[in-house]
C-alpha cells in the first residue's frame, strides 16, 4: 500500500463535503463578476447547499463498505489505501457535537450521530496536536518516515 493512497483516502471525506462546495463558490464569485454579486441577496453570493448532503455520504460507514466492497471485487483484492478513509469516519465519530457536524456514520439507514466532544474544546484542541506530534516524533525516530514511500 502506497501513504499517498492512505492520506488522500483519510482526507476524501471533508474533501467532499467541502471541496466541491467551495469550487462552486469560486467558480459562481469569478464567472458572475460584478453584475452577478449586485444582483443576489443585497450584493452577496447564493449560499451553496451542497456541504452537508456530501458530508453524510463522505461520512458514512455505510457507504464506505459499500465503495470498499465494489472496489474489491472490480481489482480482485482489498484496496486497503481505502482504509484512511474508514479511519477518518471513525475518527470523526467521537470528536464531532450534536451541534456542529455530527457524523451520520449510519447514514442513509439511519439519521443517528453520536453527541462527542468538539474539536475546539481547548484542552481536547491541544491533546490532539500533542498526540500527533508524539507520533510523528516516534516515526521519525524509528525511521519509518524516511522508508515510507509518498
Amino acid at each position: 500500500m502506497r501513504v499517498r493512497w492512505f492520506v488522500w483516502w483519510g482526507v476524501f471525506p471533508d474533501v467532499l463535503a467541502f471541496g466541491l462546495p467551495a469550487l462552486v463558490g469560486l467558480w459562481l464569485r469569478v464567472a458572475g463578476g460584478a453584475g452577478y454579486e449586485g444582483t443576489m441577496h443585497g450584493g452577496r453570493l447564493p449560499h451553496v447547499h451542497l456541504g452537508l448532503p456530501l458530508y453524510q455520504i463522505g461520512h458514512s460507514l455505510i457507504v464506505f463498505v459499500v465503495v470498499f466492497g465494489v472496489s474489491a471485487l472490480v481489482a480482485r483484492r482489498p484496496l486497503w489505501g481505502l482504509a484512511g478513509w474508514l479511519l477518518h469516519v471513525l475518527i470523526d465519530i467521537p470528536t464531532h457535537s450534536k451541534r456542529y457536524y455530527a457524523t451520520r456514520f449510519l447514514w442513509p439507514l439511519s439519521d443517528y450521530g453520536f453527541d462527542g466532544i468538539p474539536w475546539w474544546t481547548p484542552w481536547f484542541h491541544w491533546c490532539t496536536y500533542g498526540a500527533l506530534a508524539v507520533v510523528y516524533l516516534l516515526l521519525w525516530r524509528i525511521g519509518w518516515l524516511s522508508r515510507a514511500r509518498l
